[in-house]
C-alpha cells in the first residue's frame, strides 16, 4: 500500500508542475506582476478599423480619414494605435 501511495504522490507532483506552468502561461506570474503578452496583430479588424487601414495604406493622414469617416481625428488615432495600423500583409 505504501508503494502505491508513493507513486500516487509522485504522479500528483508532476501533474501539479504541469498545471502551474499552464496557469502561469494563461494568467501570468502574479508574484512578479507579469501578464501574458497579447499580440495585437492577431486582433481581428472591425469594419471601421479595416477602412482606416486601407486609407492609411493609400497615404491619407488621420485628419483626412476623420473627414471621410465623419469621426473625430482622435478617434481615428485611437483606432490606429489599438489595432497597430497600417498592418503589413503577411504571406
Amino acid at each position: 500500500m505504501k508503494v502505491f501511495e508513493e507513486k500516487l504522490g509522485q504522479a500528483m507532483a508532476k501533474l501539479a508542475v504541469l498545471e502551474n506552468a499552464r496557469a502561469r502561461k494563461n494568467w501570468g506570474n502574479a508574484c512578479k506582476g507579469d501578464k501574458p503578452k497579447f499580440d495585437k496583430s492577431l486582433r481581428p479588424l472591425k469594419p471601421t478599423a479595416r477602412m482606416v487601414d486601407k486609407l492609411l495604406k493609400n497615404g491619407l493622414n488621420c485628419e483626412e480619414i476623420a473627414d471621410v469617416l465623419d469621426k473625430h481625428p482622435d478617434a481615428v488615432r485611437d483606432i490606429k494605435v489599438r489595432y497597430e495600423l497600417p498592418r503589413v500583409e503577411k504571406k
